[in-house]
């Protein structure tokens, strides 16, 4: 999701999941280098480095356009389920 609002590192990346509460913080970014690594072998991101003038140069990773049509179906299919869980949560009874 991150990097469907554009390119970024991956120390960034993982900044904004503890941020939002997806990561806890003692895990580390590892897993997302990774998950990042693992999207580029599959054609859906691709990275560049970049030199931000501070630091050792970093790689930027950006989706393709393989990428953002992957992302739109697992948005897709994110919205199914909760249409499935939101008809499920009104017709269940309540204890």
């Amino acid at each position: 999701m991150q990097l469907s609002e554009g390119p970024a590192h991956g120390y960034a990346i993982y900044q904004k999941l503890l941020e939002l509460g997806i990561c806890e913080s003692g895990t580390g970014p590892a897993p997302i280098y990774r998950t990042l690594s693992r999207l580029e072998e599959e054609g859906l991101a691709v990275h560049e480095h970049s030199d931000g003038g501070q630091g050792p140069t970093r790689k930027v990773y950006s989706l393709t356009g393989e990428g953002m049509r992957a992302l739109e179906g697992w948005r897709s299919h994110v919205e199914e389920t909760r249409r499935f869980l939101d008809w499920f949560l009104k017709k269940a009874p309540k204890r």
